[in-house]
C-alpha cells in the first residue's frame, strides 16, 4: 500500500501576520518582522542569517547519519553519534561508497561499528543502527531515511526475554514457580516452608556432615595376630574428606558395646593420637591430612571385636572382625 501523504493546510493570513517579530517558542527561532530592510538595524540580512544560523543547528541533529546522494551511483554518510549494547559510539562518516545499478541495498552500521552495504538487515534488530534504504534504477539512487526506526523505536520485551523459568504473555514477563520448592506470595518470590528436600540439602552440607568407612586387613598382617583396620572419613555424599578431624574410637566384644581391652594391643599407624580414655580399647584421634587413621590391632587367642568410631555425634560401626578362626 502506498503512503498516504496528508495536504496540511496554512494558518489564515491574518494569524500569520501576528507572527512578525515573534519567537517560536517550541523551536526558538524568530519571525523577521514585516518592514525589515537594509537600513534596519539589526539589517534584514543579520536577521536572515541569525534565523539560518539558529535553524541549522537544529537541522544539525537531523543530519546525523543521513545517507546521501554523491552522484555516479555512490552516496556518502553523515558522521553521528548513537548508543548500542550498552555502549557510546561515534560514526565518523563516509563518502564515496559505491552501489550496484539496477539493486536495492541496505545501509546500516554493525555491532563494531562498520558501514555496512547489503541486500537485506539483520534479523537482530539490537545488533544495528538503521541508515538508509538505497534503491539503483539506471544510474539513479532514490534513498529513503531509516533513521527514524531507531529515533522514534518503543521498547519492548521480545521472545528472547524469557528465558529458562520465565514466560513472556502480553509484554509482561512472569516466573515459572513449581509450588513445592519456590512460591509467590503476596506479589514476593519466596522459598516454601518444607520446599527443601534431604536431597537438596545434602549437596550443601555434604562436607559439614561427615561418616567412617573401614577397611579391614587380613590376619596375621604386618605381623602374627595383627590386623589394618583403616578408616576414612567421607562426606555423606561418599566423597573423601581430605582434612583433619577429630575423631573417637574404641573396641568393644559386642557391636556398640562398651570399651573392652581384654587380651588386646593396639597402635597408631596413621593420624595422631590425642589422647586415651581405655588403654588399648578407647582412644581420642586426629586424623592425617587425607581424612584418615589406621590402627594396628593385635589379638591373641580366638576373639570377635567390633571397632566403633564416633564422628561429630553419629557413630559408625566396622562389623565382626575375627582373630584365630578358621
Amino acid at each position: 500500500m502506498a503512503d498516504q501523504l496528508p495536504n496540511e493546510v496554512f494558518p489564515a493570513a491574518a494569524a500569520v501576520a501576528l507572527l512578525d517579530g515573534t519567537l517560536d517558542p517550541a523551536t526558538g527561532l524568530p519571525y523577521i518582522a514585516r518592514g525589515t530592510g537594509p537600513a534596519s538595524v539589526p539589517s534584514y540580512e543579520v536577521q536572515y542569517n541569525r534565523r539560518l544560523l539558529r535553524q541549522n543547528r537544529r537541522l544539525a541533529l537531523i543530519t546525523e547519519g543521513l545517507v546521501v546522494d554523491k552522484g555516479g551511483l555512490t552516496f556518502g554518510v553523515y558522521p553521528f553519534d548513537y548508543r548500542l549494547g550498552g555502549s557510546f559510539h561515534r560514526f565518523e562518516g563516509a563518502t564515496q561508497q559505491a552501489l550496484p545499478d539496477n539493486a536495492t541495498r541496505y545501509v546500516y552500521v554493525d555491532s563494531a561499528n562498520h558501514l555496512q552495504i547489503a541486500a537485506s538487515e539483520p534479523a537482530d534488530l539490537t545488533a544495528f543502527v538503521p541508515l538508509a534504504r538505497v534503491v539503483a534504477a539506471s544510474g539513479s539512487l532514490t534513498i529513503t531515511a531509516r533513521t527514524n526506526l531507531v529515533r522514534m523505536s518503543v521498547p519492548q520485551f521480545g521472545p528472547a526475554a524469557a528465558g529458562g523459568g520465565l514466560s513472556l504473555s502480553g509484554g509482561v514477563l512472569s516466573v515459572g514457580v513449581d509450588a513445592a520448592t519456590i512460591e509467590i506470595t503476596s506479589n514476593q518470590l519466596r522459598l516454601k516452608d518444607g520446599g527443601i528436600a534431604a536431597a537438596k540439602l545434602a549437596t550443601s552440607l555434604a562436607d559439614a556432615l561427615g561418616q567412617a568407612q573401614f577397611t579391614i586387613g587380613a590376619e596375621d598382617v604386618p605381623g602374627a595376630d595383627d590386623r589394618l583396620i583403616t578408616i576414612q572419613l567421607q562426606n555423606i555424599r561418599g566423597q573423601t574428606l581430605a582434612a583433619r578431624h577429630f575423631v573417637r574410637l574404641w573396641t568393644s566384644t559386642s557391636d556398640y558395646g562398651g570399651p573392652i581391652a581384654t587380651g588386646q594391643t593396639i597402635n597408631v599407624t596413621a593420624g595422631t593420637l590425642h589422647g586415651t580414655d581405655t588403654t588399648n580399647a578407647a582412644l581420642r584421634l586426629i586424623t592425617d591430612s587425607a581424612g584418615q587413621v589406621q590402627l594396628r590391632i593385635t589379638n591373641i587367642g580366638i576373639t570377635t571385636r567390633y571397632v566403633l568410631v564416633s564422628v561429630g555425634s553419629r557413630v559408625y560401626s566396622s562389623g565382626a572382625i575375627t582373630w584365630n578362626i578358621s
